[in-house]
């Protein structure tokens, strides 16, 4: 859910993209941790990032509407906020 924190800083940091390399003399091991706001938690960045140098990039969105669009999009990079960019943007 990293990719959040793209829309949130209004594009000024850039999701990476999680790649796990598989190592055949080490175990690995993989630890899934979920948190999530509330389902009509909007998401979007506070004003202060927002001005005429640096107009929003995404509109505010619910994290609902961020969850459904999620599994819509089966992308390992940034497509999935695709849908909540601003026209000028």
């Amino acid at each position: 859910m990293f990719i959040m924190y793209q829309a949130i800083s209004n594009h000024r940091f850039k999701s990476l993209v999680h790649q796990a390399m598989v190592n055949c003399e080490k175990e690995r091991m993989s630890i899934a941790s979920y948190c999530y706001p509330s389902s009509d938690a909007m998401i979007g960045p506070p004003e202060k990032l927002i001005d005429s140098d640096h107009p929003a990039v995404y509109k505010d969105f619910t994290f609902k509407e961020f969850s459904e669009q999620m599994w819509k999009v089966i992308a390992f990079d940034d497509a999935r906020l695709n849908s909540f960019k601003c026209s000028a943007a």
